[in-house]
């Protein structure tokens, strides 16, 4: 083989490894940016709960509740309902903070 076949087989290569770990980090990107603003509503979304316990809050909280069902792990989703069962506050602190450890772990896979 000649050198401009071995030069454009070279550039052909390069260019679709190139966009193929383009795509790759796009979409790691994509779905760090989507769990992050889906968990982030979802504690927003249980704070107003909290200070606020009206039908309103709580419809917010549930449906934020199931658009993080659809990308969170297995883990966050039981959390998640765990976190609006439950009525006394101190259940809800330790409910919380595992929820957002695991929302942590979670997005940590993406960085």
């Amino acid at each position: 083989m000649n050198d401009w076949a071995q030069l454009i087989l070279g550039i052909g290569f390069g260019t679709i490894v190139s966009s193929l770990l383009t795509s790759y980090f796009q979409k790691k990107k994509f779905l760090f940016e989507t769990k992050l603003i889906k968990y982030s509503n979802l504690i927003q979304a249980y704070q107003n709960v909290v200070a606020n316990p009206n039908e309103i809050e709580r419809q917010n909280f549930v449906s934020n509740q199931k658009q993080v069902e659809l990308i969170g792990t297995n883990e966050i989703i039981k959390l998640s309902q765990e976190f609006y069962n439950r009525n006394d506050e101190v259940s809800n602190k330790v409910t919380r903070d595992q929820l957002v450890k695991a929302m942590r772990k979670d997005l940590n896979r993406y960085c």
